[in-house]
């Protein structure tokens, strides 16, 4: 298809053709960052043929004894996009370095000139090492990204806000995953104040930016459990979507699937059944309908589209569930045996979606077969590039571990917890924040395992261990982690009930007891499962130790909400 032209002629024609579909912004953000855009296109489109072709044109073009760097500069970073798309990135991190280093050195002699480009870079660098999970070089560049932009924007506003806006998103969507949620949730505000402005001056080509920003926000309250809030700007995001998608609905259709899931999410969560059904089935529509179309483009959002349906109808309709994994799991076969680099990791994902529902109704052996290649694409990929699967391999060892323990298959249960934990306790030295969090559950999963095989010293020592992470991190994120840290608390209620000692129980079930009715009381449908818990557990230790009156009690208030919801469910 390149043959008969230079790549650097195709390379402009794209970013042309960005120009050509996108008229509005001749002459601002759009045209500076168009070459950037043909190479994000290509990446959005999953063009994974096209992007392998400008990669390895790259690289003969390296070779090449006249090339002009001059002219090719303007694209490394999408040539960089390419590489990075096809799983490439020690060459997409080369090429992003070989731009960063040209511009640094164009932006100190002329900064008016080449700072944009500058800030362009350092977001997509540091993008990369986001994805790799190096999150303090990912940092740094962000916040040089963000003070380039904060300097041109206060000059010149109507040409450098977008960029401005941009910046802040990507700075606070790191911190969202480091869970800096202070953090995140100020620079999400700044950016959605930016976009707000811009929308009500340019709707048409704003409006999309601005849903993105609701949708950022609506994702952090969410992960906050502040869920009215939440809904609130989902459905912000939703209403411009469906406006966008009944204008054009080639171009936004694939947005409004994105807003339906996400709401259909939250509603799942908060136990909604019959919306979160009706959106999980829209997003379905839309995405098969754009397959029928494109299905090089669209496949890869149809699969995710089938995977969370199917997980909502694991808990009402098991038959549908494992057709829509299957599906989803046959999609990602097939990109993997195209692009294997590119869908290891999904079709790892497929392979452990599949093997959870055969967990759930016992046929452990299906579950077994399909956690085991799982973990074996994992190790592969950690082999490969530990900074960016370790993490996962972790995951993956914890899931095969859960299904041995289920089927008390202890020797190996524990064997696999251990692993984790030791990749788990290795991240963590290195980047406590961000690791943390799995750390403790993976010092819960073993605790688990050595109560239920009656190892009652080493059960509470990894209790401990999950326990002391988890409330230093609720110190800091009530919000986030105080569910899992009234967990830890019950864990270690029972625990000591168990072993009959019956004051420390109480300690631990009343504090575990005190954080859910103030969860419960907030949101209702999502936290009063576990509060009843808690108020059984704490009234058979009363009963135990012939304290009926208070016993009876909390029987009560278990009851109520039992019957209540019953009464809901129906």
């Amino acid at each position: 298809m390149k043959t008969k032209r230079t790549l650097l002629g195709d390379l402009k024609e794209g970013a042309k053709q960005v120009l050509a579909e996108e008229e509005l912004e001749k002459g601002g953000a759009l045209e500076r960052n168009a070459p950037y855009t043909f190479g994000r296109n290509i990446n959005d489109q999953n063009n994974y043929e096209e992007a392998q072709e400008y990669a390895e044109q790259y690289l003969h073009w390296l070779k090449s004894e006249e090339k002009d760097e001059n002219e090719m500069l303007p694209f490394l970073n999408m040539v960089a996009v390419c590489f990075q798309k096809i799983n490439r990135l020690v060459e997409a991190e080369e090429t992003y370095k070989k731009a960063l280093d040209t511009y640094e050195s164009l932006a100190a002699e002329e900064p008016e000139a080449f700072d944009s480009d500058l800030a362009m870079t350092c977001s997509n660098l540091a993008y990369l090492h986001q994805t790799n999970r190096n999150y303090a070089e990912a940092e740094k560049l962000y916040k040089k990204a963000l003070a380039i932009n904060e300097r041109l924007a206060a000059g010149n506003h109507a040409d450098f806000e977008w960029d401005l806006a941009m910046s802040c998103n990507n700075l606070a969507y790191l911190y969202q995953t480091n869970h800096n949620y202070a953090e995140a949730e100020e620079l999400h505000k700044k950016a959605l104040a930016i976009r707000e402005r811009l929308a009500a001056e340019n709707p048409e080509f704003y409006d999309l930016y601005l849903a993105m920003s609701y949708n950022n926000l609506a994702s952090l309250h969410e992960t906050n459990h502040n869920y009215k809030e939440a809904e609130k700007l989902y459905k912000k995001a939703l209403a411009i979507r469906e406006h966008l998608a009944t204008e054009t609905p080639a171009v936004f259709e694939t947005y409004l699937a994105k807003s339906y899931n996400n709401l259909a999410v939250l509603y799942e969560t908060n136990h909604n059944y019959a919306e979160a059904e009706e959106l999980y089935k829209k997003a379905v529509a839309i995405n098969e309908r754009l397959v029928a179309e494109k299905p090089e483009f669209y496949d890869f959002d149809l699969a995710n589209s089938y995977i969370n349906l199917a997980y909502y109808k694991i808990n009402h309709n098991y038959a549908e569930a494992e057709e829509l994994f299957k599906k989803a799991l046959a999609i990602n076969e097939r990109h993997a045996s195209e692009n294997p680099a590119a869908f290891y990791i999904d079709l790892a994902n497929s392979y452990n979606n599949l093997a959870y529902l055969y967990k759930t109704v016992h046929n452990y052996a299906d579950a077994e077969e399909l956690y085991k290649k799982a973990v074996a694409i994992n190790e592969r990929l950690a082999a490969e590039n530990p900074a960016a699967f370790e993490s996962d391999l972790a995951t993956n060892y914890n899931h095969l571990a859960k299904l041995y323990e289920t089927s008390e298959n202890y020797a190996e249960a524990e064997d696999l917890y251990k692993r984790a934990l030791a990749i788990f306790e290795r991240l963590a030295a290195e980047n406590p924040t961000v690791i943390e969090p799995d750390l403790a559950l993976s010092c819960s999963h073993l605790a688990n395992l050595y109560e239920t095989t009656e190892r009652y010293e080493e059960a509470e020592e990894f209790f401990k261990k999950a326990l002391a992470i988890r409330e230093r991190l609720a110190a800091k994120s009530p919000a986030v982690f105080e569910p899992v840290l009234a967990m830890s608390y019950y864990s270690m209620g029972c625990l000591h009930e168990t072993n009959q000692n019956y004051a420390e129980s109480e300690e631990f079930y009343k504090r575990s007891l005190t954080i859910r009715e103030r969860l419960a009381a907030k949101s209702p449908a999502v936290f009063e499962p576990d509060l009843m818990m808690s108020y059984t557990n704490l009234a058979h230790l009363y009963e135990t130790n012939q304290n009926h009156a208070e016993a009876e009690e909390l029987y009560r208030k278990a009851l109520a909400i039992h019957d209540r919801i019953a009464v809901e469910s129906l």
